[in-house]
């Protein structure tokens, strides 16, 4: 894979996360190894958008 289209997966798996977490019910059960597994996207930025989403979640 060219590192065009890996850029362009990664934005679009970081996107489907944000969106995902964005209309997600509940994201009390939602852990940073879970979503590792389900999204190319790397831990510790899975880990500040979780932490965002949920506090959004606590302000709203």
């Amino acid at each position: 894979m060219t590192r065009q289209k890996e850029a362009i997966t990664v934005a679009s798996a970081r996107a489907q996360l944000k969106a995902m977490l964005a209309n997600a019910r509940s994201l009390d059960h939602l852990t940073v190894e879970q979503l590792v597994r389900s999204y190319r996207v790397p831990p510790r930025e899975i880990e500040y958008e979780l932490t965002v989403a949920r506090q959004k979640r606590g302000a709203a």
